[in-house]
């Protein structure tokens, strides 16, 4: 097994695990923002996107539109994550891939710096797997 491959294995352990209240909570948003989407499927989503994030963390301010890095790094997370999900689960990533690169809905703005974020990403060990307010 390839390291990418484990790497991806950890990050969907971690969405599912220490991280599943901030996954279901940006399904359900995902769920409001499109009422025709599944909750099940949202989750699948979120879930294989984050798997796929190559970098800690995507900036993105409040209020503002996303950096042109961020944006990129959103991209790159949902097209990985297009490759990993099955056909009818893929046009859901492009379109979540086009909210997260836009600015986050009024509710989202207080207090949160993005909806994207891989806390297994990091190269610093101290930040591994630890999520960052």
């Amino acid at each position: 097994m390839r390291f990418a491959d484990v790497a991806a294995l950890a990050k969907r352990e971690i969405a599912n695990g220490s991280l599943a209240a901030e996954v279901t909570r940006l399904a359900l948003l995902l769920t409001f923002l499109s009422p025709d989407v599944r909750e099940d499927d949202a989750r699948t989503v979120l879930t294989e996107v984050l798997a796929a994030f190559p970098v800690y963390r995507a900036y993105v301010h409040p209020g503002e539109f996303p950096a042109q890095a961020a944006k990129a790094e959103i991209w790159r997370a949902v097209e990985g994550a297009r490759r990993a999900l099955p056909k009818r689960l893929r046009g859901l990533a492009a379109d979540l891939g086009g909210r997260g690169a836009r600015q986050a809905p009024a509710g989202e703005r207080r207090g949160r710096t993005g909806w994207a974020s891989s806390p297994c990403g990091s190269s610093r060990p101290r930040d591994r797997c630890r999520p960052r307010a």
